[in-house]
C-alpha cells in the first residue's frame, strides 16, 4: 500500500468520524427536543424532532457500514 493511498484512507476515516460525531450530536439534540415538546402537547414539533433523530441514527449506521466495508476491502 502506497503512502498516498494510506493518507487517503486516513482522511476518509477522519471524515466519517467527524460526520458521525456531528450526526450523533444532532440526533441527541433532536431527541431532547422531542422529549421536551411531547408533554407540552406540541405534537408537530415532537414528530419532526423524532424524525430527525431517526434519520441521524440511520445515517450514523450507514457511515459505520461504509467504514466496515472500506476496512474489509483494504484487508483483502
Amino acid at each position: 500500500m502506497s503512502a498516498v493511498s494510506t493518507l487517503e484512507s486516513a482522511l476518509r476515516t477522519l471524515q466519517r468520524v467527524v460526520l458521525g460525531v456531528l450526526l450523533a450530536f444532532l440526533g441527541l439534540q433532536s431527541y431532547g427536543v422531542a422529549v421536551r415538546a411531547l408533554p407540552d402537547g406540541r405534537y408537530a414539533l415532537t414528530f419532526a424532532a423524532a424524525a430527525a433523530a431517526a434519520v441521524a441514527v440511520a445515517l450514523v449506521a450507514a457511515l459505520f457500514a461504509e467504514g466496515w466495508r472500506a476496512g474489509r476491502r483494504q484487508a483483502a
